[in-house]
This record gives C-alpha cells, sequence and structure tokens, in this order.
C-alpha cells in the first residue's frame, strides 16, 4: 500500500467514488461549511446522502497522528447538523474513512456501539495507480469484550494452615477451569491464635458461550438460583471433586467470619481479577469477594450517580436483588429513586440495606444480646448541592396492636421449630417471613429526613405514587407506626425464643443449625 497522496486528493477521490462506501450514496458539498454557534466553526470534508436519503458528514484522514481527531469531528458534524440545521437525529448519520485504523480502532468501537448516530468506518488503500487504484473497505469493529464481575456463587473449603489452603486454592482452580470459570477471588480468613480456618471462593461470571460450562441436568433435581445459574453449576461440579468443598454464597462470608472471629490473612485472585491488581488492593478484593456492594441478598452497602446511566442502572438491579422478598421496602424505595433520578440533577445516592428477610432468626440469635444489629435496615442520604439533599431511614415498625398469645401468631407463620427449619432449607423462609411479620403487627416502614424541616415524613406507595406522611402536632408519631423497642417491652419473648434455641444444634462453626422440634 502506498500513502504518499495528500489527504486532500485522497477527499477528492472519494468523492467522486461515494458509491465506493455504499452504493447510492451521493455527494451534496465537501468542505461544507457549519456554523457553530457555540463555539469554532466546521468544515465537513465530504457531506453526503444516502439512498434512504440520510446526510451522511464524512471525515477523511490519512495518518494515525490525524485519525485520532476523527472522532471528535464526526461527532461534532453530526451535531452541528441537528443543532444548527434543525434536522432530526434519525436524519443523521456518519462515516469515518481513513488510510490508517491502529490509533483510530479502539476508540471507533466504542463510539459505534454508544454514539445516538450510527457511525460507519471504511479504509482506504490508495494503491499504487492512484486514483484508480484506490480501494474502500468497511471497517469491522472490534467483538464486544466480556465485562468481569462476580457471581453469586462461592466454595468454601476448610483448611489448617497456609500451606494447605496454598494447595486447596490451587486444587481448585484448576477444577473451576475445567468448568469454564476463570476468574476468582478467594479468602483465607484465619483464626488469630492459629492458622485454622477457612478458604472462601467467589467466582467470577462466566462466558455464556463457554462450551465447557456444565448443561442443565433436569434429572438431578438440582434447584438452581435464578441469577448466575451456570456459575451455580460450575461450582457444585468443581465441589463435587473436592469432599470438603461446600457451595455457598457470598452473604455467608461475613457471617462466619464474624460468628468463629476469623480475620482476613490472605487474598488469592485469578484471571481478570489478578489483572486488577494494580487498580484494587487486597482488602477491597476481599470486600468484593462478600458482596457488600454486589449481588448479595441479605447487605448492601453502594453509592452511585444519577446521572452516570449505566453504573445507576446498575445500582438499581442491585438495590432490587438485595430487597427481594420485602415487597414493603422495595415498593417505596423504587419510587423514592425514581423521584431521585427524575429531579434532572447530577446527585449522589448512598445505601446501606440489611435484609436478612427472617425476623424469627433476627430473634433467636440476638434477643438478650445485640439484636439491633440483626434487625432489618436501610440507611441512605442524597448528596446534593446548596444543601437540598435528604435523608432516608428504613426499620421494622409496630402497629401497636396487642399479642394475646405470642405462640399462636408465630405459629401462623410456622406451625412447629422444624416448619422454620425447612423454610430456611429450602430458601422460603421470605415468603413466611411476611406471614409472621403480619402476625405480629410488624410491617417495613421507611422515613425521610429533609434538611428544612426538623420532623420527618414518613414515606408509602398509594396507587403506585409516593406520598409523604407528616410527623404528628405531638413529634414524631404517625398513627399505626410505633418503635419496635415497644413491642419488646410489652411481649416477653423469652420463653418462644428459649424454646427454639432447645430445638437447634450448630454446625459448621455455627454458621448453619440443625432444626429439630
Amino acid at each position: 500500500m502506498s500513502t504518499k497522496q495528500t489527504e486532500l486528493a485522497i477527499q477528492n477521490a472519494l468523492a467522486d467514488r461515494l458509491g465506493a462506501i455504499e452504493p447510492g450514496m451521493k455527494l451534496v458539498k465537501e468542505n461544507y461549511h457549519l456554523q457553530n454557534s457555540a463555539g469554532t466553526r466546521g468544515f465537513v470534508d465530504i457531506l453526503a446522502r444516502d439512498r434512504h436519503g440520510i446526510f451522511v458528514p464524512i471525515e477523511v484522514k490519512k495518518s494515525d497522528n490525524t485519525a485520532r481527531e476523527a472522532i471528535h469531528e464526526v461527532l461534532k458534524y453530526c451535531e452541528l447538523l441537528r443543532r444548527e440545521r434543525g434536522m432530526r437525529v434519525d436524519q443523521v448519520r456518519a462515516v469515518i474513512a481513513s488510510t490508517d485504523w491502529k490509533e483510530l480502532i479502539v476508540p471507533f468501537t466504542e463510539i459505534s456501539r454508544s454514539s445516538v448516530y450510527p457511525i460507519m468506518g471504511v479504509k482506504i488503500d490508495v494503491g499504487t495507480d492512484f486514483p484508480a487504484s484506490m480501494a474502500v473497505e468497511p471497517v469491522t469493529p472490534l467483538p464486544v469484550p466480556n465485562e468481569r464481575d462476580l457471581s453469586v456463587a462461592a466454595i468454601r473449603m476448610p483448611i489448617v494452615n497456609r500451606s494447605d489452603a496454598d494447595e486447596k486454592w490451587d486444587s481448585l482452580t484448576r477444577s473451576l477451569v475445567k468448568v469454564g470459570i476463570e476468574d476468582l477471588i478467594g479468602v483465607l480468613a484465619v483464626r488469630p491464635h492459629d492458622e485454622t480456618g477457612i478458604l472462601h471462593v467467589a467466582l467470577g461470571v462466566a462466558d455464556a458461550d463457554d462450551p465447557r460450562l456444565p448443561a442443565p441436568d433436569e434429572d438431578e433435581g438440582l434447584e438452581e438460583p435464578e441469577l448466575h445459574a451456570a456459575e451455580y453449576r460450575a461450582a457444585c461440579a468443581a465441589g463435587f471433586e473436592h469432599p470438603e468443598a461446600e457451595v455457598t454464597v457470598p452473604e455467608k462470608l461475613t457471617r462466619y467470619m464474624q460468628t468463629n472471629s476469623l480475620e482476613v490473612a490472605h487474598v488469592y485472585r485469578r484471571g481478570s481479577f489478578e489483572d486488577w491488581r494494580d487498580l484494587i488492593n487486597d482488602s477491597e478484593a476481599a470486600a468484593m469477594a462478600q458482596h457488600a456492594a454486589g449481588w448479595n441478598q441479605v447487605l448492601l452497602r453502594s453509592s452511585a450517580n444519577t446521572s452516570h446511566s449505566l453504573a445507576w442502572g446498575r445500582f438499581r438491579a442491585r438495590v432490587d436483588y438485595v430487597l427481594e422478598g420485602n415487597p414493603d421496602w422495595t415498593q417505596v424505595l423504587r419510587l423514592w429513586l425514581d423521584e431521585v433520578e427524575h429531579q434532572g440533577k447530577s446527585l449522589d445516592v448512598v445505601l446501606q440495606v440489611y435484609n436478612p428477610a427472617d425476623f424469627l432468626a433476627s430473634l433467636i440469635h440476638g434477643y438478650g444480646g445485640d439484636l439491633r444489629s440483626l434487625i432489618p435496615e436501610i440507611s441512605g442520604a442524597v448528596d446534593a448541592p446548596r444543601g437540598d439533599g435528604k435523608l432516608i431511614h428504613g426499620l421494622l415498625t409496630w402497629d401497636g396492636r396487642p399479642i394475646k398469645d405470642l405462640w399462636q401468631a408465630i405459629h401462623v407463620a410456622y406451625p412447629t421449630v422444624a416448619d422454620w427449619g425447612m423454610a430456611r432449607a429450602v430458601g422460603g423462609v421470605y415468603e413466611t417471613d411476611m406471614d409472621l411479620l403480619r402476625s405480629l403487627g410488624l410491617k417495613y416502614s421507611l422515613f425521610e429526613f429533609l434538611p428544612d424541616s426538623a420532623l420527618p415524613s414518613q414515606l408509602i406507595a398509594e396507587d403506585g405514587n409516593l406520598r409523604r406522611i407528616p410527623s404528628g402536632a405531638d413529634g414524631v408519631s404517625w398513627p399505626g407506626v410505633r418503635p419496635l423497642q415497644e413491642l419488646l417491652q410489652h411481649v416477653d419473648f423469652g420463653p418462644v425464643v428459649e424454646s427454639f434455641r432447645q430445638c437447634m444444634t450448630p454446625v459448621d462453626g455455627g454458621d448453619q443449625w440443625i432444626v429439630s422440634g
């Protein structure tokens, strides 16, 4: 290939041969002048129209040094055709024509996917007998990269020392790679006084088209999660090769570490997460493995800006995920976030959601001790300029209705202790928990605090709209909304809690319980 021709000569030759780009494309004008009331004026190298009548600004480049300017130019011309000529967005598309694509191919790939204007790329080969030898070939954008994230599947193995952990990490990663899981984060958590503990391995999201992934086996009767089912099957397949391995979920790592007083001693990485070592430190990687900011069904700690559409959408999806099984908070919080999103500003939103969705378990493990840390709660804030932000707080509240027979109220949801154990085992506790709360007169409530108001308002969903109920005249009060602490003061849960505790045997370091009775 020869590129000794000037950029202007290539432009003129291309203007005479627009059909080489696309059949039916016709010239409007070379060096078309566009006014720019918002900045500098511009001259479109070639303005054409395609066979459907759509206007096509064509930017011509002949070297890497100038090619990098092409993206800026075509986007500017498309916008100016709309802004200065009043064209609709569907009346404009663009073409980048260049002799060299080394510097251009990556930004072209991105802009061709994300621009509202269709952007086409063509490579020009001037040949040896220019202009007769000039050839034009379409440029194919690079394939969409696989975005790396952690799935909801994890594997846990007991370890006796660091050497044991290293061996199990190596063995387990080999098994997982065989079934299509390339990206992994491993957390070694040990007791401070010795090296015993666990190896928790969080599985990355696999390539859905990877032939190594295990296929669904309907005859096996394996109940799979709706989210990341392929990764769950891969975890099970790898776990079969390691008798000590247990397939688990990310949120259990935090609970297991707290129950057994474990500390993070080392973080392992593989695949993309190893490549991120210079971007994400071990502390953040360990937090990722616990999914405090990811796909966690119990705990979410995350933030996002309303103007960053992709990150905001991901944030909203993860809020919905952690609130699964909690229709009261889900509906109100969705409406509240919709309202924030539609304020038309760039707003930072910070949320912490703790939604165990098992009030009975909270009582059993926390009654008489640190119950408050086990009770569902939402804390959130909108950080806005000029001090017009807001805070929200969600918690369980009591309607004040007396409970004459506590056992009878509990039996509405769980006729026996074993029924509660079975609901936990099969993942049905989310549904029965709502029955229990209603029987006890409890509900999930959400409150909003504004900077110009000394008292909060209760947020409720009414006919698909968000409604604010101001505090009563006597202070922070609403009809049928009383603190959970008042219920605990009026009703002695001690005998019920003790009865359940006597039917429970801790196993696996207190992370699991055998429930009988």
